[in-house]
């Protein structure tokens, strides 16, 4: 079944970036983005930075439902999740442009995001047909480069010199996670407190909402990566960590993180030998997140 939900236009911006609310106004009124994304704390930020931006926007959880919000609805661009379920971003986005051709859909540029900074993916990007590529965890600053590019560009998609000539839209925190889990902190609070301070709306009510859709979708996002570990399913590894380790660097989860890159790397190869061992000190790292988590004034 699809399964896709609206998401109501507010008001909330980000004093703690480069983007001043005011500069919210520099982006073309009247313009409507679809998020193709299904990791719960992920929507939360990304719904979290359109609103700052006054961005209209709609949600959809994997490629299925882009294709459907697309045919019954009007937007301007796709943000795209690369790792869905159901439908991923890279083939969801090779049917748009597909049935495009056909004239069945209007030209719209394509944004990939990805929490992967491995050789080869913004060539699967532009393969797939998309235009640009968002890295996540992404900033403010870098969201609004982007729709400032696309949605203020006459260019038609696909624009592939976007995706060979220009380096990725990343955001400075995405470097947290190159580095080794053992070098980081269990909770960085600068991640939370750049969404504390997105202006417009209640901040401690946004971060609650981030913090409630963590605790909540995490557990389970371990309880199958020891599920991949126990029936030898490598790519079963890999997807799990993909989801945890976006979500966790959000909120500032570094070290846990670090250990989900790790992780996916070794499911990326096609194995899950050595997984056990940081497995387990992911179980150890969740719970230190997770009383991070609940000491925060929001909790």
């Amino acid at each position: 079944a699809t399964a896709f939900t609206n998401n109501p236009v507010r008001s909330l911006p980000n004093a703690g970036t480069a983007v001043p609310a005011t500069n919210a106004s520099l982006l073309p009124p009247g313009k409507r983005v679809l998020v193709a994304e299904d990791n719960p704390v992920n929507q939360s930020v990304a719904n979290a930075m359109l609103d700052s931006l006054n961005v209209a926007h709609a949600l959809a959880d994997n490629g299925r439902a882009v294709l459907e919000r697309l045919h019954n609805e009007s937007f301007d661009l796709v943000l795209m999740d690369c790792q869905m379920p159901e439908m991923d971003g890279f083939e969801a986005s090779r049917q748009i442009r597909l049935r495009q051709q056909r004239g069945e859909l209007p030209p719209l540029p394509i944004i990939a995001l990805t929490a992967n900074a491995v050789e080869g993916d913004r060539e699967r990007c532009l393969a797939a047909g998309m235009d640009d590529y968002l890295s996540k965890p992404f900033t403010r600053d870098g969201l609004f480069a982007v729709l400032s590019r696309w949605l203020s560009s006459t260019e038609p998609a696909v624009d592939t010199a976007s995706l060979t000539n220009r380096p990725p839209s990343v955001s400075s925190s995405n470097d947290s996670i190159t580095v080794k889990a053992t070098d980081m902190v269990t909770l960085n609070p600068r991640a939370l407190e750049t969404i504390r301070h997105l202006p417009g709306a209640n901040g401690s009510t946004l971060v609650g909402r981030v913090i409630a859709a963590y605790i909540d979708d995490t557990p389970i996002r371990l309880a199958q990566l020891h599920a991949a570990v126990d029936n030898n399913d490598a790519d079963g590894l890999r997807k799990a960590a993909h989801g945890m380790k976006s979500s966790s660097a959000n909120v500032g989860a570094e070290g846990l993180a670090g250990l989900c890159k790790e992780l996916e790397l070794i499911g990326r190869a096609g194995t899950v030998a050595g997984a056990a061992a940081l497995l387990t000190q992911a179980d150890a790292e969740l719970e230190k997140v997770i009383s991070a988590l609940y000491e925060q004034p929001e909790c």
